[in-house]
């Protein structure tokens, strides 16, 4: 299973999360496994959105993805793909900070890239994990999902992110941004999928 049978054997559930229109368009089982395809667009996905959001902000330091662009920029022109577990299963500091519930199946991991204009090349836009270790193997998940060729993204020098990214192989060094809030450490990266 390509590295994520201890991932799996945790009781980690593999989801991809986005309007059902685009879970049609997903690889649902890239490495073997089945990937729970869960329609963003219905009303008994609003628990999952809020729980989404909800470990975005924890993951980023209260910092949350706005609900508009949680929607704008995710579910509506891909889809959220990563790991979750029911509330009965998760560490209980986790399942304290996402106010879980024994038997919901909650996201403690996240990924989200999005088509670009390049055939077979995608965006990297937000990754986030409540889970030790599962970093990487959530964004291997979604680029599997999306059949990427490729990936284009946004890192730090020196932060946990770019080591993360830097697992996929060579970085290539596309740009220096300047208009950005930390041009100093920024890069553009691409990575070359197999």
């Amino acid at each position: 299973m390509n590295g994520f049978a201890p991932i799996l054997a945790r009781g980690f559930v593999p989801y991809a999360f986005g309007r059902a229109d685009n879970l049609a368009f997903l690889d649902a089982a890239p490495f073997g496994f089945p990937v729970r395809l869960l329609p963003a667009d219905t009303p008994d996905a609003l628990r999952f959105h809020a729980l989404l959001n909800r470990l975005n902000a924890l993951a980023f330091g209260g910092m949350a993805m706005p609900k508009w662009v949680q929607l704008d920029c995710g579910v509506l022109p891909s889809a959220f793909v990563g790991f979750a577990a029911y509330g009965r299963d998760l560490p209980v500091d986790v399942r304290a900070a996402l106010e879980a519930e024994d038997d919901e199946l909650v996201p403690v991991s996240e990924a989200l890239s999005l088509p670009s204009l390049v055939p077979g090349e995608f965006v990297s836009v937000s990754l986030a994990t409540l889970v030790p270790g599962l970093g990487h193997a959530t964004k291997r998940l979604d680029l599997a999902c999306k059949r990427a060729q490729s990936a284009i993204g946004v890192t730090q020098r020196g932060s946990k992110a770019e080591a993360t990214h830097r697992r996929f192989g060579e970085l290539e060094v596309v740009a220096e941004p300047v208009f950005h809030d930390k041009p100093e450490t920024t890069f553009v990266y691409r990575i070359r999928l197999a």
